[in-house]
């Protein structure tokens, strides 16, 4: 395992010093977490507002165990599910918890237990379906691993046993397939793409994917046009079994002969799945010049097959966040809008994140740098979908500690920024009455949030904290719910 970051002790510290300790002793790293999420309480289910925060699986020691994030979703009937990893030196297993009944249950092992499973991500539909896929990192030795992506179905009351769904390497460390991203339709049906890289081929980098079809998985298929390099894809499925796919892809090959490998200046792409067929990638980022280019697309999709795509853009003079949609009655998406942009090109907006509410409506929060400092601000900006236009950005914490930012909208068109600043908070934006005070959730960095129509939201974050009986850095992943 690779050693803890610097991050991580401060923000154990910072635990340390709001909270006074308290843990648990942590369980032996790697072992399942038996009773750790525990059944009764953490659930607020018949109460407004935000619930006690929970503890999903077992405590582990920090200095042992890793948690990357932890990822949550949120069906129509109040049912939610977080899954997230719990990674150490040569072992790794991929978790999950039900949030059902007003209550968070036990947390339950999904990847076989003689993998070292990674970077969940998980989805879930109105029936009660849901997917979880993962990365499995092949411990062979060699100076880079093989990397494969799996997956496990909720079916019947069960999960289904991890089916692997990229290529099998050919040989130890040929192939680097990582990152997956999950969705699902009303009917079960699952995409799940990622990044992949052949280590022994010519062939560039790329984005691939694998469908479920209500059967069988598909074979693995190329999602990006495999001309030139892409990566950091995001998937987004439809209750219709519509899907929107966004990546970066360089729009010039690398040239050896050029300082820096010339400008390869990445750009925003796009591919659409509808009516049971593959649109033609497009791009639906602006033209870029010199050395600019895009990182960290994220796109989201509603019951309706609206999709809307944010990013960062990093512009010779200044950076944006910059936005895309695609509307369900077209095949092309709208012309980039920028939602903000920076007085430099030395001060970052970063981290975007995006949410929609199924009337048209969308909601995106990122990390804004405040010029000629070190602090980081939290920033937003709503789309209106009957007016088809983005509202002027503003700022909902402007203490310049904001760590991470994950966006919610419910159906009523609020929008929601969950965030990290001295621990874990919330904030809602009305889209009448303008932002709403900030609201305590506990401790952790958050992992992701998603809301429902009715206006329930799940929350899932991981956090490290001071035991002292025996000392120890306490690792646990944490789910919060609200209750409309």
């Amino acid at each position: 395992m690779a050693p803890r970051q610097p991050a991580f002790v401060a923000a154990a510290l910072l635990v340390l010093a709001c909270s006074g300790g308290g843990s648990a002793p942590p369980v032996d790293p790697g072992g399942d977490p038996g009773g750790g999420g525990g059944g009764g309480g953490g659930g607020g289910g018949s109460q407004s507002g935000w619930s006690t925060q929970k503890e999903l699986g077992a405590v582990r020691d920090s200095t042992l165990v890793e948690i990357y994030g932890v990822d949550v979703d949120l069906n129509e009937g109040g049912t939610g599910i977080a899954a997230w990893e719990e990674d150490g030196d040569g072992f790794g297993s991929v978790f999950v918890a039900w949030y059902r009944g007003g209550a968070w249950e036990s947390a339950q092992r999904v990847s076989a237990a003689d993998t070292h499973a990674i970077l969940p991500r998980v989805a879930l539909n109105d029936a009660g379906q849901a997917i979880v896929a993962w990365e499995v990192v092949d411990d062979a030795g060699v100076a880079i691993d093989s990397r494969t992506i799996w997956a496990s179905r909720w079916v019947d009351g069960a999960w289904t046993a991890p089916a692997r769904l990229c290529a099998a390497p050919a040989a130890p460390g040929d192939l680097y397939a990582s990152r997956p991203r999950a969705g699902i339709d009303a009917a079960g049906r699952a995409l799940v793409t990622w990044d992949q890289d052949r280590v022994g081929d010519e062939l560039p980098d790329a984005i691939h994917g694998s469908r479920f079809d209500g059967t069988s998985w598909s074979a693995p298929f190329a999602v990006s046009a495999g001309t030139l390099s892409a990566a950091w894809s995001d998937v987004a499925v439809s209750a219709d079994g519509s899907a929107a796919v966004v990546w970066v892809q360089d729009t010039n090959p690398y040239d050896p002969n050029r300082s820096g490998g010339g400008p390869t200046n990445p750009n925003a792409w796009a591919r659409v799945f509808s009516g049971g067929t593959w649109g033609a990638p497009q791009r639906i980022g602006s033209e870029l010049a010199d050395f600019e280019g895009i990182e960290r697309p994220h796109v989201v999709m509603d019951a309706a097959g609206r999709a809307f795509a944010v990013w960062e853009e990093h512009r010779l003079a200044e950076n944006r966040i910059a936005s895309s949609a695609l509307d369900p009655a077209g095949s092309t998406w709208s012309a980039p809008a920028t939602l903000a942009a920076s007085a430099s090109s030395v001060d970052h907006l970063s981290f975007p994140s995006i949410a929609a509410d199924g009337r048209g409506d969308a909601f995106a929060v990122w990390q804004a740098h405040v010029p000629d400092s070190s602090l980081v601000n939290g920033a937003a900006a709503r789309f209106d979908g009957a007016a088809r236009a983005w509202s002027p950005a503003s700022e909902f914490e402007t203490g310049g500690g904001v760590d991470e930012v994950a966006a919610a909208m419910d159906g009523a068109g609020s929008g929601w920024a969950v965030f990290t600043s001295a621990g874990l908070r919330a904030r809602r934006h009305d889209p009448s009455l303008g932002w709403q005070e900030a609201q305590s959730l506990g401790f952790g960095h958050v992992g992701d949030a998603e809301a429902n129509g009715a206006g329930a939201m799940i929350v899932g974050a991981w956090s490290v904290s001071y035991g002292s009986s025996p000392p120890f850095f306490a690792l646990s992943a944490r789910g919060s719910v609200y209750s409309p």
